[in-house]
């Protein structure tokens, strides 16, 4: 699907969370899915919430119970700034978590590996699969983590 594809069927796509339209992203690790939320994020002024900021060494697998309360929760009660800490994978005692804070959108952006879990589908209101193929997916993730 192309981005023209995406901004077209927006317009026929009615919001989930108050007045804020969530797209979610999901895809296997190097398949690009962060490229597309940065060009659709530009394209339609949008946020973008990483999957990233959830997960982390001590809580790989349960992550997604934190996403509701932090950030769908608050919009669908009227918040128009969100505000988290993010999570990290190798824990430094002496470096204090990132606070990352979000100016809520008329469109947002999920993005990550499981973003399309389906506990988060009472919420988005379009989802996006990056479907590349498993090499290569290898060959940019090695990349990306060399670098």
């Amino acid at each position: 699907m192309l981005k023209t594809d995406i901004t077209k069927l927006l317009k026929t796509t009615k919001p989930k969370v108050g007045d804020t339209l969530f797209i979610g992203i999901d895809g296997h690790g190097g398949a690009g899915k962060l490229t597309l939320a940065d060009s659709l994020a530009k394209e339609l002024s949008a946020e973008i919430i990483q999957t990233d900021d959830f997960a982390s060494e001590d809580n790989p697998l349960e992550w997604w119970k934190l996403l509701a309360p932090t950030i769908f929760i608050p919009i669908q009660n009227g918040h128009t700034t969100l505000q988290y800490e993010c999570s990290r994978w190798w824990e430094n005692p002496d470096q204090k978590r990132k606070l990352v804070s979000k100016q809520v959108t008329p469109i947002m952006i999920i993005e990550g590996v499981s973003a399309l879990r389906k506990e988060f589908r009472q919420y988005i209101s379009l989802g996006i699969f990056v479907d590349t193929p498993l090499e290569l997916c290898i060959k940019r993730g090695v990349q990306r983590d060399i670098a």
